[in-house]
């Protein structure tokens, strides 16, 4: 990705992300860049096509992250628990995106569900990012239940999905409740969650 795309790619996601989606438009988003409006449709169509650049970004982002940060776990009840223990940064995933430890009035899933709303090509590609996550997930449940670390008579993808919506479910609950000591938390839940499905 060259440096001005990524650079209409951040502003752009910082202008969504204060202003709202709905309320940020192509010259706004021109006028944080300090370029004109036709250089931004030299890289993205429209404003759709700016949030699904936006979304391809957040998804390159998030791959190099966990393979950065996953490749030093030993097994599944590590992978498991280094998934549970990182809840804060997947609720704050702005600032992993941005590489900024800023808050914001909206979230990166305030933006997410507005910009699914506004478009199917959209919310197809953010679908397309979840089946990933979820594929990834059943395969280490796969490889626990091969190693014995997990127990063979439970379905991977049912528990492939519990775990991805507990984690996301998590990111709703802090939102309403701002005290909610997500580090905390999320090591009483992998605790509970691992019990469940330990061999």
């Amino acid at each position: 990705m060259n440096n001005t795309k990524e650079k209409i790619i951040k502003n752009a996601l910082k202008l969504f992300l204060q202003k709202g989606f709905d309320r940020t438009s192509m010259n706004d988003i021109a006028k944080s860049v300090d370029i004109s409006k036709p250089a931004i449709y030299h890289h993205f169509e429209s404003k759709e096509g700016l949030a699904n650049g936006v979304l391809d970004y957040f998804a390159e982002v998030m791959r190099d992250w966990s393979i950065k940060n996953f490749r030093t776990c030993k097994n599944t009840y590590e992978r498991i628990k280094f998934s549970f223990e990182s809840i804060k940064r997947f609720h704050e995933v702005e600032k992993l995106v941005l590489g900024e430890e800023i808050s914001y009035k909206y979230s990166f899933n305030d933006f997410i569900i507005i910009a699914s709303k506004n478009s199917e090509n959209f919310r197809k590609k953010m679908k397309e990012i979840v089946m990933r996550t979820l594929e990834v997930g059943k395969m280490n449940i796969r490889k626990g239940q091969e190693s014995g670390e997990i127990r063979a008579d439970l379905d991977p993808d049912i528990i492939a999905l519990q775990m991805h919506s507990i984690i996301e479910g998590l990111s709703v609950v802090a939102a309403a409740d701002t005290l909610l000591n997500l580090d905390l938390i999320g090591a009483k839940m992998f605790k509970q969650f691992w019990l469940q499905i330990k061999k």
